[in-house]
């Protein structure tokens, strides 16, 4: 699969996706639905610009984030809370030196293909500490497909990005040609994002290596034909293996 580049242009079409508000929404969330205190340690992968991170430290956890994007932990470093530590690395090999009571992977984060995704996941396992919490948030895939959007556009203050979206149901695999439009400039590329089905990412979670897994919607019922978002909650009932 091709995937997608997060180098600057990317980070600052999506400014506006992830804005404080959104963020600190974000981070509430998290908090309530694993539990977590002040002396909880949680990484985040694929933090991005560490907007989530960010909040979460400030409500006092210890946050490390972890991304594969230069330009993404460029950004995450500046102003970075102390309480925030921010990583560039390709998170399918990354062996920290801690444990983890909470492991999230936060809007489409897992979207390379089940192979990779699964080793992912596995290195989510290793890295949490016995009852850790694992956290997938995403799109309720289940019913985006019925009503998918072939076309988004995202503008932020110097740049406009259009995509336009391919969805093969039979692979579960989005094609997407994006065009970057600042001043005079253009860039088009394009890149490919594995959608997965709740039940499809339930049993990666199993082959993980989890014993336990949970599907909410975005306000904490359970997941419906009309839920927007899903998130997926997932334990194991010993440490890592």
């Amino acid at each position: 699969m091709e995937e997608q580049i997060f180098d600057r242009l990317c980070v600052d079409a999506w400014r506006e996706e992830y804005s404080e508000d959104r963020a600190r929404v974000a981070a509430k969330k998290i908090v309530d639905i694993a539990s977590l205190s002040s002396e909880s340690q949680v990484l985040d992968f694929g933090c991005g610009a560490g907007g989530i991170s960010k909040e979460l430290a400030c409500l006092g956890l210890q946050v490390t984030g972890i991304d594969r994007s230069r330009a993404a932990i460029a950004e995450a470093k500046h102003d970075a809370h102390p309480l925030c530590t921010f990583v560039e690395a390709d998170w399918r090999g990354f062996s920290p030196a801690d444990e983890f009571d909470c492991a999230l992977f936060w809007g489409t984060t897992l979207c390379s293909g089940e192979e990779a995704d699964l080793e992912s996941l596995r290195t989510a396992r290793r890295c949490l500490r016995e009852a850790g919490l694992l956290i997938v948030e995403m799109r309720h895939w289940d019913r985006m497909v019925r009503r998918f959007e072939a076309r988004s556009e995202r503008r932020s203050q110097d740049c406009v990005l259009v995509e336009n979206h391919v969805y093969d149901p039979l692979t579960g695999v989005q094609s997407t040609e994006e065009c970057f439009s600042f001043g005079q400039s253009r860039v088009e590329r394009r890149y490919q994002t594995r959608r997965y089905s709740f039940a499809e990412l339930r049993g990666m979670c199993l082959r993980a290596g989890f014993d336990t897994v949970e599907g909410f919607d975005e306000t904490g019922a359970g997941l419906s034909n009309q839920s927007e978002r899903a998130v997926l909650l997932a334990r194991s009932a010993v440490g890592p293996q």
